[in-house]
């Protein structure tokens, strides 16, 4: 009978214990449930030209979408259903992001007017081709470019070649040098550089040494300081991944049409990532890409996906408050209720040894 009483006390017990809140198992989700590990930290650019971590906000909810700005028709649907759900939004800590998967046309420009046609004050992201790949990876986006090829024939002597300038502020300015402005053969960087700046009437500071050739100091009125806090740095367009790269040569060294067909100077303090593409190098595509939302925990977890744009913005709310963390306010508790309990098992328990013995 003594086991009677301990059974009587240990329950009492129990009963004590404050309940805590379940972890998110075996909840309706609306939309399609996820089982992956967390996506890792990626360092993108802005709509306004700023780089930004995707987990630098430390949001209790994530949302993810992913967008191009010439998307005719899922895109606009999807960021105009974000907007719908953030005003239903209530005591939620999150943030909302959206990833291009058209690089290429979406600069920050681009993406800045995207943004405020929609009134989506949230980050709109870009990047270059191989850092966002690594991204869409992480999210199993599929991403499909296909370029529309053109068939307008032009001469070797109409090729337009370009000289692009980043300056400290992140400004740019592009400059196009027609290939009959350029000596006829082994036409150099340099070459490019001094014809650029003379057609725009741009000023151009440098200096030549014996053995290195000519050092650019300033462009357009803007020098280099002498404590080098900054510098100009060069870079070439590489053709075949699209993409600028530090030149490892002196600019009297850089062969025109064969090194490269295009070069920029640049700030060595301004954000790289803003240099922009090539005028000339900014061909017709049709981007296609598997439409998806994610909403991620605060580790950045996915949990769920909303394919497509036919989805219910309400469902949508719904899962992000399931997706919150549930925190127990103990405050509501009546205090000294759970040590009341405690003793008065124990009391009964003793009470009921005594009579069964």
């Amino acid at each position: 009978m003594k086991w009677l009483a301990i059974c009587i006390s240990v329950l009492l017990l129990a009963s004590a214990i404050p309940s805590t809140a379940a972890d998110g198992d075996g909840l309706h989700w609306n939309g399609v449930k996820l089982d992956r590990g967390s996506i890792a930290n990626h360092l993108l650019t802005d709509q306004n030209g700023d780089l930004y971590s995707l987990h630098e906000d430390n949001a209790d909810v994530n949302v993810v979408a992913f967008i191009f700005t010439s998307c005719p028709d899922v895109c606009p649907v999807i960021t105009s259903n974000l907007v719908s759900v953030e005003k239903q939004i209530q005591d939620i800590n999150y943030q909302f992001i959206s990833i291009t998967v058209d690089p290429a046309n979406d600069d920050p420009a681009a993406l800045k007017e995207y943004s405020e046609n929609f009134d989506a004050d949230w980050p709109h992201l870009t990047g270059t081709q191989a850092k966002l790949q690594t991204v869409w990876d992480d999210f199993n986006i599929n991403v499909k470019v296909e370029e529309i090829e053109s068939h307008d024939d032009h001469d070797h002597d109409e090729m337009v070649h370009e000289m692009v300038v980043l300056y400290p502020d992140n400004t740019t300015s592009m400059l196009e040098v027609e290939m009959s402005s350029l000596p006829m053969e082994n036409a150099t960087g340099w070459n490019l550089t001094t014809a650029a700046t003379s057609e725009s009437n741009m000023s151009l500071n440098y200096s030549t040494h014996e053995e290195y050739g000519n050092s650019v100091s300033g462009i357009n009125g803007i020098d280099s300081p002498d404590d080098w806090s900054w510098w100009w740095s060069l870079y070439l367009w590489n053709d075949t991944n699209s993409t600028w790269e530090m030149s490892n040569v002196g600019i009297d060294s850089v062969m025109i049409m064969q090194d490269t067909d295009h070069i920029a100077w640049a700030a060595s303090n301004a954000n790289l990532s803003m240099i922009p593409v090539p005028i000339s190098e900014v061909h017709d595509t049709t981007v296609s890409h598997s439409s998806q939302t994610f909403i991620l925990d605060e580790d950045w977890k996915p949990i769920v996906a909303y394919m497509g744009s036919n989805w219910d913005v309400s469902n949508f709310v719904e899962d992000m408050n399931r997706a919150a963390p549930v925190v127990v306010d103990d405050s509501e508790d009546v205090p000294g209720f759970t040590v009341q309990i405690v003793v008065m098992s124990l009391g009964l328990a003793i009470i009921a040894a005594r009579r069964l013995e």
